[in-house]
This record gives structure tokens, sequence and C-alpha cells, in this order.
């Protein structure tokens, strides 16, 4: 099986004492949740947790790990969940066994194109309904409000959703995705060549059925996260770069559709790639 090149992250002392504080830290921000405080403040907290779990613990192997990621995909999930109802609609949710009445937050405040991409990852990963049910409210003008956005992130929005629904369209939006891609971009450049072209580049592996080219496509796209994520002592430090959520989403579609990943590496957290591991699945 072919290996990607090695990661950046490794067990240090610090990470481990991240891993705990921000184990803490979400605790804390749970007990606010029961007391009526914000939701995003709680999902923003699981994600940091997670990801240095997926420093210690880089192929999800571990039960804290996958007990992690599935309190993060609840959390996101409710976080969507929650976005545009009244404040006295009181939003069901239990996260890590817990039941908690969320209220909701009357409009998207907090939420844009970026959040979403983060709960379509989870929700790939999970496969969870109602993290797609979640996710599927909202509508690309109600998450772009907030600023600029790559012409190829629309379209990538376009073609999730319309896979979501069966719509035979996503490999139109796909393309697109990908055409976009090709010309001169001036929103977060380097982000987009490093980080969203290897994810569109498997998607389109996916949609065409092509397994070698799938496996190519996988390993160019984690050398580029790594390129990515090292290249200032900044980046090395950001939680973000410990292991590619969009990589192993990407990778979970190919395994929905019945392909194979064929490449290993500490940046793609197979045990999370796998179905089964949150409790819909």
């Amino acid at each position: 099986m072919p290996y990607a090149n090695g990661r950046h992250c490794d067990r240090r002392p610090e990470v481990v004492e991240e891993v705990e504080e921000s184990a803490r830290w979400l605790s804390h921000k749970l007990d606010r949740l029961k007391q009526g405080k914000s939701i995003d403040a709680a999902a923003d907290v699981a994600r940091i947790s997670v990801m240095y779990r997926l420093c210690v613990d880089p192929r999800a192997g571990h039960e804290t790990t996958l007990s992690a990621a599935r309190m993060t995909t609840e959390l996101h999930t409710v976080q969507f969940a929650a976005a545009n109802q009244a404040r006295s609609t009181r939003v069901r949710a239990v996260v890590g066994g817990d039941e908690y009445a969320v209220a909701g937050t009357e409009g998207t405040h907090g939420l844009n194109l970026a959040n979403w991409f983060e709960i379509c990852w989870w929700k790939a990963l999970s496969r969870s309904e109602v993290a797609a049910a979640a996710a599927g409210r909202f509508e690309l003008t109600e998450l772009t409000a907030d600023g600029r956005w790559g012409e190829h992130r629309l379209h990538l929005f376009r073609a999730l959703q319309s896979r979501d629904v069966g719509d035979p369209q996503w490999t139109t939006h796909l393309a697109d995705a990908a055409r976009s891609l090709e010309q001169p971009i001036s929103v977060f450049p380097e982000e987009a060549d490093l980080l969203d072209r290897g994810v569109i580049e498997i998607l389109v592996a996916v949609a065409e059925g092509d397994q070698r080219l799938l496996t190519d496509r996988i390993g160019s796209a984690l050398s580029n996260h790594r390129v990515y994520w090292t290249k200032s002592a900044e980046r090395r430090e950001d939680c973000r770069g410990f292991s590619s959520l969009p990589i192993a989403a990407a990778a979970a579609l190919a395994v929905d559709e019945g392909m194979t990943v064929e490449v290993e590496s500490d940046y793609l957290a197979m045990g999370l790639v796998r179905p089964g591991w949150f409790h819909s699945t």
C-alpha cells in the first residue's frame, strides 16, 4: 500500500498537554451549554479537541479519539440545526450521551461557508442523516454574506449539496469547481491551490469511478496538505494541519461508492474514513 510522506506533528509533551487541556475546556463549554450558553463556542472547542487527539492518534484507532469525533459531529449538527430558528425554539440534541435543549439562534450569525464545509466533512465521515439534514437547510446566499469566497468553493458547495439529494448535476458543478481553479484566484490562492484543489480532484476521481486516479489524487493531496501546513512556524503549530478532514471525507465518499483507499498516511484518519464509528452507522 502506498505511503504518503510523514506528518509534522508528533507526540510532544506540549501536544499531550493540549489534548488534556482541550478536553477540560470542552467539558466546561458543555456545562455552559446546559445553562443556555452559545452552541458555537462548544462546537469550536470540540473541533480543536479532536484535532489534538488526531495528533497523538493519527489513524483514529483509539476509542477516546472516536468518542471526540462523535461529539464534534453532534455539536456541529446541532449548531446548524439551531441556526435560523426562533430563540423560543428548543432544539433537542444528544451530545456525548447527554441530552441538551439548545435555543434557536434566529439567524446565521457565526455561520458561513467555511463552517458549512466543516459540517459537510463530518457528515461524510459519520454518514449521519441528521447531520445531512442540518447542513441541507441552508442556501449558498445565507452562508456567503460575510465576505468574498473563491469561485471554486461556490461550485463545490453546489456539487456537494446536489450529490446529497441525488442530483446527477453534481458532477457538472464539480467540473465547474475544477475549471475555476485554472483561473487566477484572488481569494486565499495558496489555500485554494494546496488544499482545495486536492479535495476537488479526489471527488473527480470518485465521480469517474477511477481507482487508479483516486489513489494518485489522494497521495498528491496529502503531500500538498503537508506542504501547506509546514510553510511557516505558525502553520506548523495550527492544529487544523495535524490531520486532513477534507481529504478523509472525500476518501469516505469513495469508500461509500465501493472504491478502496490504497494510501496510508498519518494525515489520513482511516478510523474515521471507514463506516461504523458513529452511532447511526
